[in-house]
């Protein structure tokens, strides 16, 4: 485990039964460790990066107009200025630069 859940250690210890003479040489649970204690903790208790997708996740409580694709952002996003009344040939394009100098670790030339 990274040390940003150390803080997690002793749960997930608990959770397998580990006791200080049953600790991995590593001091960190293994992930069969990790996925037991997932297996046996109520996902609402789950530290947030742990929280399945669809807890996250969830399309149906929207009351969508419209739903996109990334695919087609051009031609959506054209559908939704024009069915909110605004032509898209009147909005003044958006200036776009990368302001970064560096790319990849290297300087741009």
């Amino acid at each position: 485990m990274p040390t940003r859940f150390a803080a997690y250690t002793p749960v997930i210890f608990r959770a397998n039964n580990v006791t200080y003479r049953d600790l991995p040489s590593s001091g960190r649970p293994s992930f069969p460790m990790f996925a037991r204690y997932l297996a046996r903790t109520d996902p609402s208790e789950y530290n947030d990066h742990w929280v399945p997708q669809w807890m996250h996740c969830r399309p149906c409580q929207a009351d969508y107009d419209v739903v996109g694709r990334l695919e087609t952002a051009a031609e959506d996003g054209e559908f939704v200025l024009r069915a909110a009344g605004l032509d898209p040939e009147e909005l003044p394009e958006l200036p776009w630069h990368n302001k970064s100098q560096r790319k990849h670790g290297k300087d741009r030339k």
